[in-house]
């Protein structure tokens, strides 16, 4: 599996472009800059399937009318995030951002134990909310790969004090990820910063003690 991370925005979000079968990619989590991604896609003749968002907060989510103008493809969004698309403080654009910012494109609604197919490859979608209450990850069993978007990170998790964010419900789904690592160990491709493993972050995260 080739998994391209663009770091992108002001707030250095990862945004991943992954293909299975070299030829077809989905997006994840498109924070800005489009004309990045698309000349990364380009650049290895992809052809995209989907974006996917792991939660609805515009440093993950900027680019879409830009990318939407250029490919006919689906967006996947958690069913409880999609009101954020069009409210400018849920979003954090109107607080956090220069430019306010709202999307009101049809999305396709997920709900958790959903299965994805794109780039090649499947996807589950694991709800974990407490960031937003739409968070999810995004599961590659075949690889043993989760896309935590800001759930988890490498040492510490996402904040809760965000409109929607609670600390209890992240915790139920920091167990929820957990779980996973308990049969076998997956790498963890976050929304900021570098990409961990769940083994490490059981032992050294302490909020997954």
């Amino acid at each position: 599996m080739q998994i391209h991370t663009l770091i992108l925005g002001m707030c250095m979000t990862n945004c991943y472009i992954v293909s299975a079968d070299g030829t077809h990619c989905v997006m994840i989590d498109p924070a800005s800059d489009a004309d990045r991604i698309i000349a990364e896609i380009e650049k290895h003749a992809y052809t995209p399937d989907a974006i996917f968002l792991t939660h609805a907060h515009f440093d993950h989510i900027y680019a879409l009318p830009e990318l939407l103008s250029r490919y006919d493809i689906p967006v996947y969004l958690h069913k409880n995030d999609v009101p954020f698309l069009t409210d400018m403080r849920l979003n954090l654009s109107q607080s956090l951002f220069y430019t306010p910012f709202v999307f009101t494109e049809e999305v396709h609604a997920l709900s958790d134990g959903d299965t994805l197919h794109a780039g090649g490859t499947d996807f589950s979608v694991l709800h974990t909310p407490g960031h937003t209450p739409g968070s999810v990850c995004f599961i590659n069993d075949a690889e043993k790969i989760i896309f935590s978007g800001d759930t988890l990170f490498a040492s510490t998790v996402g904040r809760t004090d965000f409109p929607g964010g609670d600390t209890a419900t992240l915790l139920k789904s920091l167990k929820k990820l957990s779980a996973l690592g308990d049969t076998a160990d997956y790498t963890v491709y976050p929304g900021h910063n570098a990409a961990t493993t769940l083994s490490r972050e059981k032992r050294y995260n302490e909020y997954l003690q």
